[in-house]
């Protein structure tokens, strides 16, 4: 429908890096990527250690509206958006936690999107599988997979949890 429209979009992007995001797993790939690239460019967005604040390890950005408990450990590779509130003792790995999640104590979330006003229970645990290409190449191409390979096994994906 876009391309009917006979209209020209262009969005800029920096000379540094660029990404699709067509997948989840692309999702994760970007933030990670935005995050470093942050790291030298905008630095002040990204969060820190603080003594009265959560643990902070790796690249990590945080909304100023959202609510974490200075017991939770965030990073590396996180966003987290805004109205987000996240309790006691909560680990967020590799993961975008997107407006108005709620994690709950004690939960996991690893290699994951958390969706918009979705509830993470106490204790629970919400983890993909990495699913990254070479880390080592700068514009390595994430491919779409189907859910099973060819031997009947589960490909690595990426965890979504949203709401309908």
């Amino acid at each position: 429908p876009l391309s009917q429209t006979k209209n020209v979009f262009v969005f800029k992007t920096c000379q540094e890096w660029w990404s699709q995001l067509k997948t989840a797993g692309s999702a994760i790939y970007a933030n990670r990527n935005y995050l470093k690239l942050y790291r030298k460019t905008n630095p002040e967005l990204l969060a820190s250690d603080t003594p009265s604040g959560p643990k902070i390890t790796g690249d990590v950005f945080i909304h100023p509206t959202a609510s974490i408990d200075p017991t939770a450990t965030i990073g590396p590779n996180v966003s987290i958006s805004e109205g987000v509130k996240i309790g006691a003792g909560v680990r967020v790995k590799e993961s975008i936690i997107l407006r108005n999640a709620t994690i709950q104590d004690h939960s996991l979330i690893m290699h994951s999107i958390v969706g918009w006003n979705c509830t993470v229970g106490l204790w629970s645990r919400v983890e993909g599988t990495p699913c990254d290409p070479n880390p080592n190449k700068a514009f390595a191409k994430i491919d779409n997979q189907p859910l099973f390979d060819g031997d009947g096994k589960l490909n690595p994906l990426i965890t979504v949890l949203g709401i309908i």
